[in-house]
């Protein structure tokens, strides 16, 4: 049995040259941090390298984040109470009241 299940060296090197920063086609995406840049397998299949960012579904994982966000602030608004008690049905502690703001959505 392996001591070490990774090469380090090998995986430091593979992070630091999958950064984001990296991944031109990215600069400037709203969605980059979130995205990332999608997945590196499906990358390395459809793009034909681990690094290369995957330009294919771009809107497609643009439009669920703009769904995602909108049903959060949709929910936010209209039962704020539904999110919290979601979060303590999977064993987390409620979000302490000063988390909360006011803060006017249009929706």
């Amino acid at each position: 049995m392996p001591k070490q299940a990774f090469h380090r060296p090998k995986l430091a090197a593979f992070r630091k040259n999958a950064a984001l920063s990296n991944k031109k086609p990215c600069d400037g995406c709203w969605a980059a941090s979130i995205c990332a840049g999608g997945c590196y397998h499906e990358a390395g299949i459809r793009q034909g390298s681990l690094l290369s960012p995957n330009l294919h579904y771009c809107q497609w994982i643009k439009s669920w984040i703009e769904t995602g966000l909108n049903a959060y602030a949709r929910l936010s608004v209209q039962v704020p109470d539904f999110l919290d008690n979601l979060s303590m049905l999977r064993g987390h502690e409620p979000l302490p009241e000063s988390i909360y703001k006011k803060v006017s959505i249009i929706c």
